[in-house]
Formats: structure tokens, C-alpha cells, sequence
């Protein structure tokens, strides 16, 4: 689509986050942007419901300072969400890799049982002599 449009990424992605943006072309990019958003939260284990991406400002802007770039992005509190949610996804697959770690190196550091012997021989009789010289 960039192509036959002649725009590049910057540009595609600028028109991805305006608001008033309405090429079907467009809207669909948004849409498989929002698909694919939701596949990677359900590989991760997000069984919440999906964030619904907004048109926002960058900065809202100030008296002498024009408002920022729109950004279509999670409403913050969705985003705090997701991250508190990988946050502890993350601590919690380190520690059960840490205790894996733990329970490899205590097996390779405990001492190696002694080797299992097959059946016990008895000592061979001592021999008896037949004939004693004094």
C-alpha cells in the first residue's frame, strides 16, 4: 500500500494516528494494528478485556506552544494495566528460572552415590595346606 500510495512509514504512520483520517486503506492498517495488538496479549496470557486504542494528543500544548502530534494509542490507565500485568508476568517467569537454575546446580554439586556393586563375593577360603613342613 505504501507504494502505490508513494508515502513512506513516517508518513503512513502519521495518517494512522490522525483522527480525521478515512481511507479504507487506513482504517484497515488500524484495524490490523488492533488484531494484532490483541493476539500478542492472549499469547501472553491477557485474559482481560482489550484495550480500545484512542486518538490523543502527544502534549496538549500550552499559550506560546502548539498541542503535540495525535497518537492513537491505549488510554494511559489501559496501558498501566498491560504493563503491571507484564511486570509480574516477567518477575514471575524469573523466578522459576531462578529456581530451576537452583535445583540444577544443588543436583550437579550433590556427591555421586558409590557405585552399585552387582553381588557380593566372599573372600576366597584360604588355602589349606597339604602337606606341612616343619
Amino acid at each position: 500500500w505504501m507504494l502505490a500510495a508513494n508515502e513512506g512509514m513516517t508518513a503512513t504512520h502519521n495518517r494512522l494516528d490522525d483522527p480525521q483520517e478515512a481511507d479504507p486503506a487506513i482504517l484497515r492498517l488500524r484495524a490490523l494494528h488492533d488484531a494484532m495488538d490483541a493476539a500478542v496479549l492472549h499469547a501472553y496470557g491477557w485474559n482481560q478485556a482489550i484495550p480500545t486504542p484512542i486518538h490523543e494528543r502527544e502534549w496538549p500544548g500550552g499559550e506560546d506552544d502548539p498541542p503535540g502530534p495525535w497518537r492513537r494509542r491505549w488510554p494511559e490507565a489501559d496501558r498501566a494495566r498491560v504493563l503491571e500485568f507484564l511486570w509480574q508476568l516477567n518477575e514471575a517467569r524469573a523466578k522459576a528460572e531462578a529456581d530451576e537454575r537452583a535445583a540444577a546446580a544443588a543436583a550437579s554439586a550433590a556427591p555421586a552415590p558409590p557405585p552399585r556393586r552387582r553381588g557380593r563375593r566372599s573372600a576366597a577360603p584360604a588355602p589349606i595346606p597339604l602337606l606341612e613342613i616343619p
